[in-house]
């Protein structure tokens, strides 16, 4: 029952980021990466990928409340997918933005710079 709870909860609050990264995006978002502008607001002034982050929450939630193995296995392809679409996006939006700071074709970043004084920390790689 405890793995239940746990899993539902990490389920809301991947679903409340992909809201607020949803928001942000406005009409930004798109299903295949595209560069249309850079969106530093909302979750994406501290989350490098928040979209991301938020579907693989959401994948984790799902996955710890009823840990089928079919679940598991599911919930591991997509994860790679994710990476797999992080890096190709992290390539278009610095073809697109070449005068941005290079932080790295690294899976998600948050940026620590205002609480730590380091620029980035992976939470991903």
């Amino acid at each position: 029952m405890r793995s239940m709870q746990t899993g539902l909860l990490i389920t809301v609050v991947g679903a409340a980021l992909a809201v607020a990264a949803l928001a942000s995006l406005g009409s930004n978002f798109s299903i295949v990466p595209e560069a249309q502008s850079l969106v530093v607001t909302g979750p994406y002034r501290s989350i490098r990928h928040p979209m991301y982050l938020a579907e693989i929450l959401m994948i984790l939630g799902i996955v710890l409340s009823d840990p089928r193995i079919t679940y598991v296995i599911g919930a591991t392809g997509v994860f790679g997918l994710q990476v797999y679409r992080i890096r190709v996006e992290e390539q278009l939006l610095l073809a697109a933005f070449p005068t941005r700071t290079r932080i790295s074709s690294r899976a998600l970043a948050i940026d620590f710079s205002r609480t730590c004084g380091s620029r980035t920390a992976w939470i991903f790689s």
